[in-house]
């Protein structure tokens, strides 16, 4: 019984918990989204709310306060099993005329290791040198452990000679450690994002994408960053802005994976008569088919015979199952391409082929990359091409990507 009536004691004294675990996801997801709306990047718009969902705030200050709160679980068990040594025991245990001067150096070096936190963590962002996060993480959680020992002894000691010095000294320990636990997590949300970019760019990682449909029809592709029930928020990489566009303005959302944009050579048929340039025209000439009968108005039982001729007999399973061409043909004469009106359609892109290795020996694989071109809109694929004999090719899949033309 008085084991739960000290329980309950407990659980009462910790009412703020819930505010405090709130209010560090917030600033941590401010630190992580309102730079992004500004145009000079940092700290410009730092008291601008960015609307995200409550889930993030609370998820995020969970995380944040457990990386606050560890290093003093673990020091407080630590010094329970240790005892520091002698000669800081003595500086602890002389008169208590010097207990303000332990008071006011002790909360001395604490203000100067955090805010030596966080002149580090601005160095980092403002010389955008590239440090994992999670180094700052630890960096962060030693830093505290160092400070939590310092504090859990200093403050044993001083209440053996004045009660009240110990309140004021947990009092304004507290507080400097809260302003600057603030300033340093709104930091560190800001570099987590800036790593989270910059991994997108330069390594091989697939990050989720949204594509907006507005009212008129037009797109926007854009980083997936939160979407909640008044606002869509996603990051636009090619100006290294956030965007904050109401969802009232949006006929429809398409989330995805992708990678970073691959940087492509447009296709140029070669002059010079070689067996390379005969095989790749090969694959064009077997993509232009099928966007000449795929955008065919009328398409009539030759031509569906034709188009699935174009495919390998695992595609023409998978996208079109037991399907027969009347059936085909009639759910093409009803069901137009991408929805869309085909005078809305204006023509297509296509890469220069590129060799793919395959499982299978003996069977060679060609990439292509298309960009379709429609009124507002444009589309993004990948066909792989397979070959037995390097003669006949045929298309052995189609995905959704993203990748981007290098300039002529």
């Amino acid at each position: 019984m008085n084991n739960l009536q000290k329980s309950l004691a407990f659980i009462k004294e910790l009412w703020y918990a819930p505010f405090i675990i709130y209010l560090i996801g917030f600033v941590f997801v401010q630190g992580a989204y309102s730079p992004f709306l500004s145009e000079s990047f940092l700290m410009h718009k730092v008291l601008t709310v960015t609307p995200v969902s409550y889930n993030l705030y609370i998820t995020n200050g969970i995380y944040q306060s457990l990386v606050i709160l560890l290093p003093f679980i673990a020091s407080f068990i630590l010094i329970k099993q240790i005892s520091l040594p002698h000669n800081f025991m003595i500086w602890v245990r002389r008169s208590s005329r010097f207990t303000q001067h332990k008071i006011g150096l002790f909360n001395l070096t604490s203000c100067s290791l955090l805010m030596g936190i966080t002149m580090i963590q601005v160095l980092i962002i403002n010389r955008d040198i590239n440090i994992d996060a999670t180094l700052t993480t630890l960096l962060i959680f030693f830093s505290y452990f160092v400070l939590s020992l310092l504090f859990y002894k200093t403050n044993k000691e001083i209440c053996k000679y004045d009660l009240l010095n110990k309140q004021f000294n947990i009092f304004i320990f507290s507080s400097t450690l809260l302003i600057f636990s603030l300033i340093s997590i709104y930091f560190y949300g800001l570099q987590s994002q800036v790593q989270t970019f910059q991994e997108y760019q330069t390594s091989n990682q697939n990050i989720e994408m949204v594509r907006l449909t507005y009212e008129d029809g037009s797109e926007k592709t854009l980083i997936n960053m939160d979407i909640n029930t008044e606002f869509i928020i996603g990051y636009d990489s090619s100006s290294q802005k956030m965007n904050l566009i109401p969802r009232d303005k949006i006929k429809q959302i398409e989330t995805y994976k992708s990678k970073y944009p691959k940087s492509i050579m447009k296709y140029k048929e070669s002059l010079i008569e070689n067996p390379l340039a005969k095989e790749n025209k090969k694959i064009i000439d077997l993509i232009n088919k099928y966007y000449e009968i795929r955008v065919e108005i009328n398409p009539d039982i030759e031509l569906i015979n034709s188009y699935l001729s174009l495919f390998t007999s695992k595609l023409r399973h998978s996208e079109f199952e037991s399907m027969s061409p009347n059936i085909l043909l009639n759910q093409m004469k009803q069901e137009k391409y991408h929805d869309k009106d085909y005078r809305e359609y204006y023509g297509i892109v296509i890469s220069e082929p590129e060799k793919e290795e395959g499982n299978s020996p003996g069977i060679m694989y060609k990439k292509v990359y298309v960009r379709e071109y429609w009124k507002a809109k444009s589309y993004n694929y990948a066909f792989l091409a397979m070959s037995l004999d390097g003669v006949v090719w045929s298309i052995d899949n189609i995905e959704e990507t993203n990748f981007s033309f290098e300039f002529d």
